[in-house]
Parts: C-alpha cells; sequence; structure tokens
C-alpha cells in the first residue's frame, strides 16, 4: 500500500527537479520527503525527516543559509523576493500582461469593450490579465471620469 500524501510539490533548479512531499508511514507518522529527480544516468536521491526531527531539522537548514546570507535579514529578503517572482511567473503563464503598467490605448480599448457589454472574463482573456486587474481598472477609470 503506497503512503498517503499530505502535500506535493516540485521546484526545478537548474537541470535539477526536487519532489517534496508531506507522507505518512508506519503507525500514521507523517514524514517530509524530499527527492531529486534522476536522469537515466543516476539513481534517486532521497531525504526523509520524520515529524518529530522537523524542528531541529529545519532550524539547521535555516542556519545553514544564514551563512550564506551573514543575516537573518538578509535570507528573509531573499525568500520573499524569489516567492514574488515565482507567484508572478506563475500568473503571468495564465495572464502574459499581468503586474505590467496599463497604457492609455488599453485604457480606452478596455472602456470601449466594457461599454460595449464585454464581461470581466472575456475582458481578462483579451488583455491577458486577471478579472481582479480588469475590476481594478474599471474602477480607476471610472473614478476618473
Amino acid at each position: 500500500m503506497k503512503p498517503a500524501r499530505y502535500f506535493s510539490d516540485s521546484i526545478t533548479i537548474g537541470a535539477n527537479e526536487y519532489l517534496v512531499e508531506v507522507r505518512e508511514g508506519v503507525g500514521e507518522k507523517k514524514y517530509l520527503c524530499i527527492q531529486r529527480n534522476p536522469s537515466m544516468n543516476s539513481k534517486v536521491e532521497s531525504i526523509v525527516v520524520y515529524e518529530s526531527s522537523l524542528p531541529k531539522f529545519l532550524d539547521t537548514i535555516v542556519r545553514a543559509a544564514g551563512a550564506i546570507y551573514h543575516d537573518v535579514r538578509a535570507l528573509n529578503d531573499a525568500v520573499e523576493q524569489s516567492s514574488y517572482e515565482d507567484r508572478v511567473n506563475q500568473i503571468r503563464e495564465r495572464y502574459p500582461n499581468a503586474y505590467t503598467a496599463w497604457t492609455k490605448e488599453e485604457d480606452l480599448h478596455l472602456s470601449e469593450k466594457h461599454r460595449d457589454g464585454k464581461t470581466i472574463d472575456e475582458l481578462a482573456v483579451i488583455f491577458q490579465r486577471q478579472p481582479n486587474a480588469i475590476r481594478s481598472r474599471l474602477k480607476k477609470l471610472a473614478s476618473n471620469e
């Protein structure tokens, strides 16, 4: 029987892809498993950390990262910046114009299409932006009139 999975995500760094999962083992004990997906010429490499050892493991990882960044603020900034960029890139896969400045031409076109009865979802497709971005821009344009 395969262990239950509570979390599963992957991250690609260079040529390596890592699978990060939280699984359930014997006796319903959860554990963290970090696995490097092997290339055709290498074997699977895994790190397994059980729930009871996780605080010590994380503390050690943070201290090791601190040795690279030399202070916690720099580490936090790097993590926040990476997370933000990852989120923006993920959103831009679906909405390529997300988080880019609106042009005057786009504003005019948006107002025109909205007056023509296009829905928010239709406008999101046309302008390749998130529906909430369309709503916000329409509000801003209405307040400027």
